[in-house]
């Protein structure tokens, strides 16, 4: 889609990569209904494309992935590897390989390092530095069950380390600090969440701030953190979006719940929606996000 405006423009179609081969008998993919449902696109344009199709008779859904490039030819299937993240420079597609490990490879297809084995881990979410020297993996996107335990891989020693008192999804900032929700005490026996983490890695400097939200997102600059998830005050099902320093101090702080909350049901109760982790804009001038009404279509702002 030209920035600057005008019709969109088909590039490609994705090749058909989905086998039946690894599927048990009598179920088959039903391929008219393949689906997109992630793509990671690298500076020069290769991608990592995961596709989802339902199997029929059952119904239920399988996925595959492989990496295409940029006139939309397979450079190589990436064996289930989900979930997956390219390095700034876009010379490494960081991947999570199933059953084996971290890995990195080449937008030609060929393995850089890894695949990295770590049996305590199954991500849901990876996040790469902005210098590609550290991924961050999460295991649950559940941020206010406090679950999703963090791990740290170091790149250049090929070695993780749990990050025991985080949760939830980490993001990195341009600096490469990490933002994070804090987890529970160890030995602790309530999951709540009652704050937020900044962590400078090269110091081991933590910065707390009291807002149990979503993980933040980072502006291109180092200095602005957007948060969006539960208020601070009942009703916390209530999201609110907060602009803070990187020194947490609190900017902005709107009340959304008018985009994201459905009318007051009878009897008082309020109905909560959902939301999605914000993103900043390039150039640092505006942030979008996601929220879903109780009931209602989703929304982008």
């Amino acid at each position: 889609m030209p920035l600057a405006g005008g019709p969109a423009i088909h590039r490609y179609t994705v090749p058909d990569f989905m086998s039946d081969s690894w599927v048990a008998p009598p179920y088959k993919i039903d391929h008219s209904r393949e689906r997109v449902t992630g793509i990671e696109m690298s500076p020069d344009g290769h991608a990592a494309v995961y596709v989802q199709a339902p199997t029929v008779p059952n119904g239920g859904i399988v996925g595959d992935s492989a990496l295409l490039d940029p006139s939309g030819k397979q450079i190589a299937l990436l064996d289930n590897d989900w979930p997956y993240q390219w390095t700034s420079d876009g010379t490494a597609l960081v991947a999570w390989k199933a059953g084996a490990g971290l890995e990195a490879i080449r937008p030609d297809g060929s393995l850089l390092w890894g695949p990295v084995p770590n049996n305590q881990v199954y991500p849901r979410h990876l996040r790469v530095s902005r210098d590609g020297s550290t991924v961050l993996l999460s295991s649950s996107s559940n941020v206010m069950g406090a679950e999703g335990d963090v791990w740290r891989f170091d790149v250049r020693a090929l070695a993780f380390t749990h990050m025991q008192e985080l949760r939830g999804t980490p993001a990195f900032a341009p600096d490469g600090r990490i933002i994070a929700p804090r987890g529970p005490a160890a030995g602790g026996t309530t999951p709540e969440i009652k704050d937020d983490v900044i962590f400078d890695p090269r110091s081991g400097r933590v910065t707390t701030y009291a807002f149990p939200g979503d993980s933040g997102a980072w502006s291109s600059s180092p200095d602005r953190i957007v948060s969006f998830g539960p208020g601070l005050h009942p009703p916390q099902s209530q999201p609110t979006f907060r602009l803070l320093t990187a020194q947490a101090d609190a900017v902005l702080t709107l009340d959304a719940h008018t985009l994201c909350v459905a009318p007051t049901q009878e009897g008082g109760g309020s109905a909560s929606g959902w939301w999605a982790p914000p993103t900043w804009s390039v150039d640092g001038k505006s942030i979008l996000f996601t929220a879903t009404a109780l009931g209602g279509g989703p929304g982008t702002f």
